[in-house]
């Protein structure tokens, strides 16, 4: 007798199973999303605060060499950050620019267009390619500023820990010594950011693409208000061009400050104008409200 075995079918997966399956899956990676986004946040919040706290560093060992702290600009209007590039281990760098000239001087472009991370906060975007070229735009871009205090002015004020050069007066860069309202309390770094959608290429800064979005100026290179030099003069943390030279972030909820102990702390956008202010000026009086 013989017997014939019985195929048994193979059974498969229906379409209504491979849904669920689906759909569990995007709702699992759905929930894990922000995770991963608040991990890779934290850790670039993480970055930006030690690029500060060197850049701290870095101005105290210049204030230790040179018995004060850098210009906010000068006559040849080169910004601080120019100034303490051998304390961040960019001697070299140094060396390729000549003092004796502008800082738009052929001279010196190689140098300040080289991009440089400790300059760069990992949360900041670029919507744009900086420096421009078609604008002969010199410099490359820079996350973060040093204040001059409360305004920007013209000349600027010397209320901040880095005045401003004026050729009339031209006043004296300062010490740790005249910021009497104490380190701990005065800022004296802040970020920026390249968010200004109502910021737009002028025909004087390039007529070849006046009208359209610049974004933001922000370079490590020239000595100006709004490009490497700060100030709590407008709305904090605000994408308005009106608030160009005002202290901005691309991290959620504020943005890192250096104070003058070298101390890095996250001010949030709660945080009031009076307060900002109070902290911006190295002589004022006020008592630290934070």
């Amino acid at each position: 007798m013989h017997y014939t075995r019985q195929r048994i079918p193979k059974r498969g997966f229906t379409l209504i199973e491979l849904l669920v399956v689906i759909a569990i899956i995007a709702i699992l990676i759905s929930l894990l999303l922000p995770a991963v986004q608040q991990a890779r946040e934290a850790a670039r919040r993480t970055q930006c605060k030690n690029n500060l706290k060197q850049i701290g560093i870095a101005l105290h060992n210049y204030h230790d060499v040179y018995k004060s702290l850098p210009m906010g600009a000068n006559s040849q209007i080169y910004g601080p950050l120019v100034a303490i590039l051998p304390h961040l281990d960019q001697a070299n760098l140094q060396n390729l620019y000549n003092f004796d000239e502008y800082y738009t001087h052929a001279d010196n472009l190689n140098a300040i267009n080289t991009m440089l991370s400790v300059y760069l906060c990992p949360s900041m975007v670029l919507p744009r390619e900086v420096p421009d070229v078609v604008c002969n735009e010199p410099g490359a871009p820079s996350s973060y500023g040093l204040s001059t205090g409360t305004t920007s002015g013209t000349p600027n004020p010397a209320d901040g820990m880095f005045p401003g050069y004026d050729g009339f007066a031209n006043p004296q860069p300062h010490r740790f010594r005249d910021v009497k309202d104490g380190l701990t309390n005065t800022i004296m770094a802040g970020e920026f950011n390249y968010q200004l959608e109502d910021y737009n290429w002028s025909n004087f800064s390039c007529s070849d693409k006046a009208g359209e979005t610049r974004w933001g100026g922000h370079r490590w290179g020239p000595g100006y208000p709004g490009v490497s030099l700060g100030n709590t003069s407008g709305d904090f943390n605000v994408n308005l061009s009106a608030n160009r030279s005002t202290w901005r972030s691309d991290h959620v909820g504020g943005a890192h400050f250096l104070l003058g102990d070298g101390a890095v702390r996250f001010f949030s956008n709660n945080t009031d104008a009076a307060t900002l202010d109070d902290h911006a000026t190295r002589d004022g009086g006020e008592v630290s409200s934070l």
